[in-house]
Protein backbone atom coordinates (compact mmCIF):
# COMPACT_ATOMS: atom_id res chain seq x y z
CA UNK A 1 0.00 0.00 0.00
CA UNK A 2 1.46 3.35 -1.00
CA UNK A 3 0.13 7.04 -0.23
CA UNK A 4 0.76 9.87 -3.17
CA UNK A 5 -0.67 12.94 -1.95
CA UNK A 6 2.90 14.34 -0.27
CA UNK A 7 3.29 14.57 -4.57
CA UNK A 8 0.62 16.87 -5.07
CA UNK A 9 0.02 20.04 -3.14
CA UNK A 10 -3.28 21.71 -3.57
CA UNK A 11 -2.95 24.64 -5.75
CA UNK A 12 -4.39 28.06 -4.22
CA UNK A 13 -7.58 28.69 -4.60
CA UNK A 14 -8.41 24.91 -4.52
CA UNK A 15 -9.83 23.05 -2.24
CA UNK A 16 -11.35 19.54 -1.87
CA UNK A 17 -14.68 18.65 -3.31
CA UNK A 18 -14.66 14.84 -2.91
CA UNK A 19 -11.98 12.81 -0.53
CA UNK A 20 -11.38 9.06 -0.67
CA UNK A 21 -12.91 8.16 -3.66
CA UNK A 22 -12.84 4.51 -5.03
CA UNK A 23 -12.09 3.92 -8.58
CA UNK A 24 -15.71 2.17 -9.77
CA UNK A 25 -15.37 -1.45 -11.86
CA UNK A 26 -11.39 -1.36 -11.57
CA UNK A 27 -11.90 -5.01 -11.39
CA UNK A 28 -12.66 -4.93 -15.08
CA UNK A 29 -9.18 -3.49 -15.80
CA UNK A 30 -7.44 -5.02 -13.21
CA UNK A 31 -4.12 -5.89 -15.78
CA UNK A 32 -3.80 -1.94 -16.49
CA UNK A 33 -4.58 -1.41 -13.34
CA UNK A 34 -1.72 -3.47 -12.02
CA UNK A 35 0.87 -2.38 -13.94
CA UNK A 36 -0.14 1.20 -13.20
CA UNK A 37 0.12 0.92 -9.35
CA UNK A 38 3.32 -0.91 -9.78
CA UNK A 39 4.69 2.18 -12.03
CA UNK A 40 7.42 4.59 -10.20
CA UNK A 41 6.43 8.40 -11.13
CA UNK A 42 2.10 7.92 -11.57
CA UNK A 43 -0.83 10.62 -11.45
CA UNK A 44 -4.41 10.21 -12.34
CA UNK A 45 -6.79 12.20 -15.14
CA UNK A 46 -10.26 12.19 -15.50
CA UNK A 47 -11.80 12.17 -19.15
CA UNK A 48 -15.50 12.66 -19.85
CA UNK A 49 -17.40 9.73 -21.15
CA UNK A 50 -20.69 11.08 -23.09
CA UNK A 51 -20.77 8.38 -25.23
CA UNK A 52 -21.04 6.18 -22.25
CA UNK A 53 -24.40 3.54 -23.18
CA UNK A 54 -25.30 3.17 -19.45
CA UNK A 55 -24.41 6.57 -17.82
CA UNK A 56 -24.65 9.99 -19.64
CA UNK A 57 -22.42 11.27 -16.41
CA UNK A 58 -19.68 8.98 -16.77
CA UNK A 59 -15.99 9.87 -16.12
CA UNK A 60 -13.05 8.13 -16.93
CA UNK A 61 -10.25 7.97 -14.64
CA UNK A 62 -7.03 7.17 -16.36
CA UNK A 63 -4.08 6.28 -15.11
CA UNK A 64 -0.98 7.93 -16.40
CA UNK A 65 2.84 6.83 -15.80
CA UNK A 66 6.30 8.53 -17.09
CA UNK A 67 8.22 5.81 -19.48
CA UNK A 68 11.38 6.23 -21.50
CA UNK A 69 8.81 7.36 -24.71
CA UNK A 70 6.35 9.85 -22.97
CA UNK A 71 3.23 9.07 -20.89
CA UNK A 72 1.28 6.11 -20.85
CA UNK A 73 -2.03 6.35 -19.92
CA UNK A 74 -4.07 3.35 -19.13
CA UNK A 75 -7.69 3.02 -18.32
CA UNK A 76 -8.51 1.95 -14.85
CA UNK A 77 -12.22 2.78 -14.03
CA UNK A 78 -14.91 5.43 -13.17
CA UNK A 79 -15.87 8.09 -11.39
CA UNK A 80 -18.59 6.65 -9.07
CA UNK A 81 -21.95 7.69 -10.89
CA UNK A 82 -23.29 9.85 -8.20
CA UNK A 83 -20.32 11.61 -7.66
CA UNK A 84 -19.89 12.16 -11.75
CA UNK A 85 -23.85 13.59 -11.92
CA UNK A 86 -22.62 16.50 -9.87
CA UNK A 87 -19.38 17.16 -11.41
CA UNK A 88 -21.51 17.41 -14.67
CA UNK A 89 -25.33 18.57 -13.35
CA UNK A 90 -23.17 21.37 -11.33
CA UNK A 91 -21.40 22.60 -14.86
CA UNK A 92 -17.85 22.29 -12.97
CA UNK A 93 -16.06 19.03 -14.82
CA UNK A 94 -13.50 21.92 -16.81
CA UNK A 95 -12.05 23.31 -13.43
CA UNK A 96 -11.77 20.06 -11.55
CA UNK A 97 -8.58 17.47 -11.27
CA UNK A 98 -8.15 14.43 -9.68
CA UNK A 99 -5.05 13.60 -7.14
CA UNK A 100 -3.99 10.36 -6.38
CA UNK A 101 -4.69 9.35 -2.44
CA UNK A 102 -3.97 5.87 -2.41
CA UNK A 103 -3.01 2.59 -4.55
CA UNK A 104 -2.76 -0.99 -3.18
CA UNK A 105 -1.84 -3.83 -4.61
CA UNK A 106 -2.14 -7.28 -3.27
CA UNK A 107 -0.63 -10.82 -3.05
CA UNK A 108 -3.65 -12.20 -4.81
CA UNK A 109 -4.13 -9.85 -7.56
CA UNK A 110 -6.60 -7.43 -5.77
CA UNK A 111 -6.09 -3.59 -6.56
CA UNK A 112 -7.33 -0.39 -5.54
CA UNK A 113 -6.82 2.83 -6.63
CA UNK A 114 -7.87 6.11 -4.43
CA UNK A 115 -8.28 10.10 -5.27
CA UNK A 116 -9.67 12.98 -4.22
CA UNK A 117 -10.96 15.40 -6.62
CA UNK A 118 -10.23 19.21 -5.89
CA UNK A 119 -11.50 22.44 -7.81
CA UNK A 120 -11.78 25.82 -7.42
CA UNK A 121 -13.46 26.93 -4.00
CA UNK A 122 -17.05 27.82 -4.04
CA UNK A 123 -17.31 26.03 -7.77
CA UNK A 124 -19.48 22.98 -7.09
CA UNK A 125 -22.96 23.86 -5.81
CA UNK A 126 -24.54 22.40 -2.81
CA UNK A 127 -26.79 19.24 -3.55
CA UNK A 128 -30.29 19.49 -3.15
CA UNK A 129 -31.62 17.70 -0.03
CA UNK A 130 -33.18 14.58 -0.94
CA UNK A 131 -37.15 13.91 0.28
CA UNK A 132 -37.59 12.32 3.59
CA UNK A 133 -38.99 9.72 1.59
CA UNK A 134 -36.05 9.05 -1.06
CA UNK A 135 -33.85 6.03 -1.02
CA UNK A 136 -30.68 5.88 1.11
CA UNK A 137 -28.69 5.85 -1.76
CA UNK A 138 -29.94 9.54 -3.00
CA UNK A 139 -28.23 11.10 -0.33
CA UNK A 140 -25.26 9.84 -0.95
CA UNK A 141 -24.32 13.31 -3.32
CA UNK A 142 -25.30 15.38 -0.59
CA UNK A 143 -23.39 13.39 2.41
CA UNK A 144 -20.05 14.09 -0.08
CA UNK A 145 -20.97 17.47 -0.29
CA UNK A 146 -21.34 18.09 3.42
CA UNK A 147 -17.97 15.64 4.22
CA UNK A 148 -16.05 17.85 1.86
CA UNK A 149 -17.14 21.56 2.93
CA UNK A 150 -16.20 20.99 6.62
CA UNK A 151 -19.77 20.29 7.59
CA UNK A 152 -18.99 16.98 9.72
CA UNK A 153 -21.99 17.76 12.64
CA UNK A 154 -24.78 17.74 9.43
CA UNK A 155 -23.33 14.55 7.64
CA UNK A 156 -23.61 12.43 11.14
CA UNK A 157 -26.91 13.31 11.70
CA UNK A 158 -27.74 12.54 8.12
CA UNK A 159 -25.99 9.00 8.39
CA UNK A 160 -27.10 7.70 11.63
CA UNK A 161 -30.56 8.40 10.27
CA UNK A 162 -29.59 6.42 6.96
CA UNK A 163 -28.06 3.84 8.97
CA UNK A 164 -31.66 3.15 10.47
CA UNK A 165 -32.81 3.11 6.88
CA UNK A 166 -30.06 0.43 5.93
CA UNK A 167 -30.95 -1.93 8.62
CA UNK A 168 -34.84 -1.88 8.00
CA UNK A 169 -34.77 -2.76 4.65
CA UNK A 170 -32.23 -5.39 5.20
CA UNK A 171 -34.29 -7.23 7.30
CA UNK A 172 -37.40 -6.46 5.07
CA UNK A 173 -35.46 -7.68 2.03
CA UNK A 174 -32.78 -9.88 3.64
CA UNK A 175 -30.21 -8.61 1.69
CA UNK A 176 -27.52 -7.41 4.01
CA UNK A 177 -26.61 -3.81 5.19
CA UNK A 178 -24.59 -1.66 2.75
CA UNK A 179 -21.10 -0.71 4.75
CA UNK A 180 -20.40 2.84 3.16
CA UNK A 181 -23.00 4.29 5.23
CA UNK A 182 -21.31 2.74 8.90
CA UNK A 183 -17.57 3.69 6.99
CA UNK A 184 -18.64 7.08 6.30
CA UNK A 185 -19.24 7.70 10.11
CA UNK A 186 -16.51 5.67 11.64
CA UNK A 187 -13.93 8.30 9.42
CA UNK A 188 -15.87 11.47 10.71
CA UNK A 189 -16.01 10.07 14.23
CA UNK A 190 -12.26 9.76 14.07
CA UNK A 191 -11.62 12.30 12.48
CA UNK A 192 -13.60 14.22 15.35
CA UNK A 193 -11.41 12.05 17.81
CA UNK A 194 -14.99 10.90 19.15
CA UNK A 195 -13.21 6.84 19.48
CA UNK A 196 -16.10 6.12 21.27
CA UNK A 197 -18.83 6.56 18.94
CA UNK A 198 -16.02 4.96 16.27
CA UNK A 199 -15.99 1.81 18.35
CA UNK A 200 -19.73 2.19 18.69
CA UNK A 201 -20.58 2.27 14.66
CA UNK A 202 -18.23 -0.09 14.04
CA UNK A 203 -19.58 -3.33 16.26
CA UNK A 204 -22.97 -2.24 15.53
CA UNK A 205 -22.17 -2.87 11.41
CA UNK A 206 -20.51 -6.23 12.73
CA UNK A 207 -23.93 -7.41 14.26
CA UNK A 208 -25.42 -6.99 10.91
CA UNK A 209 -25.84 -9.51 8.02
CA UNK A 210 -23.56 -8.01 5.64
CA UNK A 211 -24.31 -7.51 1.68
CA UNK A 212 -21.19 -8.97 -0.09
CA UNK A 213 -17.97 -7.03 -1.28
CA UNK A 214 -14.76 -5.60 0.15
CA UNK A 215 -16.56 -3.75 2.49
CA UNK A 216 -17.03 -6.20 5.40
CA UNK A 217 -13.30 -6.90 5.39
CA UNK A 218 -12.02 -3.30 5.63
CA UNK A 219 -14.32 -2.68 8.48
CA UNK A 220 -13.60 -5.74 10.23
CA UNK A 221 -10.33 -4.80 10.16
CA UNK A 222 -10.91 -1.67 11.30
CA UNK A 223 -12.48 -2.42 13.91
CA UNK A 224 -9.99 -5.32 15.06
CA UNK A 225 -7.08 -2.68 14.88
CA UNK A 226 -9.29 -0.43 17.37
CA UNK A 227 -10.01 -3.17 19.73
CA UNK A 228 -6.25 -4.48 19.79
CA UNK A 229 -5.18 -0.67 20.77
CA UNK A 230 -7.80 -0.75 23.71
CA UNK A 231 -6.90 -4.47 25.12
CA UNK A 232 -5.39 -4.37 28.47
Amino acid sequence: MAYHLLDQPIPDGYRIYADRVEVAGIANYRRDAQIFISAGKKWVELQRDPDNAYDQNAIKVIGCKKGFFGTKRLMLGYVPRDIAKVMVDGGVFELISARLLKTYLGNDGFVEVMFQIVGPKDSVPEPERPDDRAHYTEHVPRIKWLESNGRSDEAIETLLKLVDQVEKESRARRTGVAPWYYEQLAIQYRRKKMYDEELAILERYDEQVKAPGVGPKKLADRLAKIRAKRAP
